[in-house]
């Protein structure tokens, strides 16, 4: 029968239920059963005040088991668990320094003389506690002896103090923390409570004289209008003000005429007659009501900016080529002809494919076409080719090991390129899986958003006449005019900057504790090898996630929208780098969404194991939740706390130690562009100048002459891809056919006179490979 001890008594009724009380002892013969009520959460009547603890009680245990109603409650009585109250869980220590972070209490509850007031009840008790067992005080009727003689040793005016303070220790089973006040059932923290004067600091004009009353004082009636009242005034693309002004015309009339935000005469009482705008918030929120904000911003912009983080692009990926990210996005570029530098030519596309679980870029391809299925299986196939020649196309020579070439088992793109029944289909033969991200959901591919902002600010923004990713604006240069670097000369700049994306900028935190063990540099190409060198090939790792110790100290942390990251305990005001937990219910929760409140009241503590980073628990409202480590890596959640900091301390380092290498880098590379921006101007003005000095004019650049100029390029870079026509700084072709061929498809280009840019016929490029081609079909020569 001791396993009934602690439970509570609930009395079911016809209207609902009621807790009897709990049950504290069992006599010997285990007959009966000994229960103090539940304390009163008013005062029962004129002589027993909020504060007043029952007797203790008895009662058959058959009764308590029995399901026959019971004739003296008129109910059916049930055993069921007790649920300590929240204040239960605090520690002296959270006692001791008055701040509790994780909501259990009121801000403003005093709980340093609550700890005073429980240390000194429990002085009073200590003597009764040692000298007599739970049975001498209940079961043999030593407790009005004992109480009544401790009460004369403390020289109290009477038994009641030490009475109620034995009382509530039996009540919590001989738990201290029974002791503090029970707030809970005054009204716990959000319960709506009803006031006799106006809460909160008194206005000024009160304090200096000036108003007669500190205002008006909100009912329960008074709060329920105002809840109705925002909902039913307050639409997207309105204010509070004005919602509030409505609310107080209809529930609040007075002789008091108001001109609201329209024009339209509000009759008010008042404004010590009716609620304030605040309280007009507040009683909505309290009641469930959308937020204003969230009112007036759309679901989209909710989704980029305030709701919580449901994941990133990396989740549930553990090896190489497990999954690819795919996308689009231009150059930003003007570049020009590779003919002529007077032929200006819109801005390219590029399509990048990467791998998730390194970062590691794998392909890329670049043209004037837009963005579509094709490009995207051009880079595709890229990614999976040898780049060497590729390269060697644009005057870099690399080896296998420098750009390594990998198809992955699945990509992720928009509902856009890859979206296509060609699409589907090629990638299905493959045996390559797709994935289609949602619209506006660049969170699940973000390593690849990130890429491109790195790619153009290290190579398509260094380029003379670059968009700079953005609208000309007044004052600047036309870029069409300064336009000067061709298509291939930028090429050789994004390869470069892919280059050091990939083997050059540091990434310690991709750096794992058994990389770091086998001293793996911190770049995704030595990181890449490392996964491939241990067998991390596109197939996830067995969880080993398990559960080592209950027992868990407590650390300060913060909500992030991402989930709930720690401070490091020897510093703390700097947060654990990478370590971060997080859970379906914290999210729910929307604890995680992005609130107005000072940053100091987000601050929570959770409980976790310094020996396992796997998990931790989350203490809020009461209830013990457990987060998840979102860390990607097994190692890292098998790390003790103290080795977690050491190893994200040396990896800092080693990203530290690489950063004089990569500004060298830098500083070479935008040495380079800045000499050949100077290069490439003085081209084109002594082209400019030929052209003059032959009679001829230039003419600024139009939308007509980018359409013709860039379908003249499409159509050379076509014949270079068929071998018709040398590409730039390619090596010449030493058959005589493929001579012949070259001479034939540059004969046009001989004949050309720029006179103007808008002269027609610049290119006859289709009569010559018209003829090209008849002539071949003649002389039976194989073109490959």
């Amino acid at each position: 029968m001791t396993e009934l001890i602690g439970k509570v008594i609930r009395c079911h009724t016809d209207d609902g239920y009621t807790d009897v009380g709990r049950v504290v002892h069992i006599d010997g013969n285990r007959e009966i059963a000994y229960f103090i009520p539940c304390p009163a959460s008013r005062r029962s009547s004129k002589s027993h005040r909020s504060w007043h603890v029952p007797s203790a009680r008895r009662m058959r245990i058959t009764d308590l088991t029995s399901t026959d109603h019971n004739r003296e409650l008129n109910g059916a009585l049930t055993l069921v668990d007790f649920v300590p109250p929240p204040q239960w869980r605090l520690t002296d220590a959270q006692l001791e320094d008055g701040v509790c972070l994780n909501g259990l209490v009121g801000k403003r509850s005093q709980m340093k003389k609550w700890l005073v007031d429980k240390q000194e009840m429990l002085r009073w008790i200590t003597p009764i506690i040692d000298n007599y067992s739970v049975a001498d005080l209940l079961e043999f009727d030593a407790f009005l002896a004992a109480v009544n003689q401790r009460a004369k040793e403390l020289e109290h005016k009477d038994a009641s103090r030490v009475r109620r303070a034995l009382l509530l220790w039996l009540f919590g089973c001989g738990d201290p923390n029974a002791l503090l006040p029970c707030k809970f059932r005054r009204g716990g923290t959000g319960v709506l409570r009803e006031f006799k004067s106006k809460p909160g600091r008194p206005p000024k004009d009160y304090l200096a004289g000036r108003k007669d009353t500190k205002g008006y004082i909100t009912t329960q009636a008074d709060r329920a209008n105002l809840a109705k009242g925002w909902r039913r005034y307050m639409k997207k693309g309105g204010s509070v003000y004005q919602a509030y002004l409505f609310t107080c015309a209809e529930y609040w009339p007075g002789p008091e005429a108001v001109t609201g935000e329209n024009g339209e005469q509000l009759w008010l009482a008042h404004p010590d007659n009716r609620p304030t705008e605040n309280e007009f918030r507040n009683a909505a929120e309290k009641r469930g009501a959308t937020r204003a904000r969230r009112l007036n911003i759309d679901d989209q912009l909710h989704d980029l900016t305030e709701r919580a983080l449901r994941g990133s692009s990396k989740n549930g990926v553990r090896a190489i080529g497990q999954l690819g990210l795919i996308d689009s996005t231009s150059e930003d570029q003007t570049p020009v002809s590779s003919v002529s530098p007077l032929l200006v030519l819109p801005s390219s596309f590029r399509t990048v494919v990467m791998d998730v679980r390194s970062e590691y870029i794998l392909g890329i391809y670049s043209g004037f076409e837009n963005p579509s299925t094709l490009t995207s299986l051009l880079a595709i196939l890229n990614a999976a080719s040898s780049k060497v020649e590729f390269c060697a196309k644009y005057g870099i020579t690399i080896t296998e090991e420098e750009w390594f070439a990998r198809m992955p088992k699945s990509i992720r793109g928009d509902n856009g390129e890859l979206k296509s029944e060609l699409g589907i289909e090629t990638l299905t033969v493959i045996g390559t899986s797709m994935e289609f991200t949602a619209s506006y959901a660049a969170v699940l591919k973000n390593l690849i958003e990130a890429s491109h902002r790195s790619i153009h600010a290290q190579a398509d923004h260094q380029s003379a006449a670059s968009t700079k990713g953005r609208r000309r604006v007044r004052g600047e240069p036309d870029r069409k005019k300064e336009a000067c670097r061709t298509f291939e000369q930028n090429m050789y700049f994004v390869i470069k900057a892919i280059l050091r994306h990939n083997n050059i900028v540091p990434v310690p935190h991709l750096i794992t504790p058994a990389m770091q063990r086998d001293g793996v540099k911190p770049t995704r190409a030595a990181i890449y090898e490392w996964y491939v060198k241990n067998g991390f090939v596109a197939s996830a790792p067995s969880d080993l996630d398990s559960l080592r110790t209950r027992c868990l100290p407590s650390l300060n942390g913060v909500i992030h929208r991402e989930g709930i990251r720690l401070y490091n305990p020897a510093n703390p005001t700097e947060l654990i780098d990478g370590l971060i937990f997080n859970s379906t219910w914290l999210r729910q929760s929307g604890l995680c969404n992005k609130s107005s409140k000072r940053a100091e009241e987000r601050r929570v503590e959770i409980k976790i194991s310094p020996d396992e980073l796997g998990h931790c628990y989350f203490e809020w409202g009461g209830e013990l939740r457990r987060l998840e480590n979102q860390s990607l890596d097994a190692d890292t959640r098998g790390l003790n706390l103290l080795e977690y900091l050491q190893f994200a301390d040396e990896r800092k380092s080693a990203g530290r130690a690489l950063r004089s290498s990569v500004e060298e880098f830098d500083y070479v590379r935008f040495k380079e562009n800045d000499e050949l921006n100077k290069s490439a101007k003085r081209a084109k003005a002594k082209e400019a100048r030929k052209v003059i000095d032959q009679g001829g004019e230039i003419v600024p650049p139009r939308a007509q002459s980018l359409r013709t100029n860039v379908a003249q390029e499409k159509q050379i870079h076509h014949l270079q891809r068929l071998g018709l026509s040398k590409a730039p700084q390619a090596p010449s072709i030493p058959d005589v056919e493929a001579a012949a061929i070259d001479s034939a498809a540059g004969s046009s280009c001989e004949t050309l006179k720029p006179v103007s840019v808008e002269v027609e016929h610049i290119f006859e490029v289709e009569d010559a490979t018209a003829k090209l081609m008849a002539r071949c079909r003649s002389n039976r020569v194989l073109i490959d």
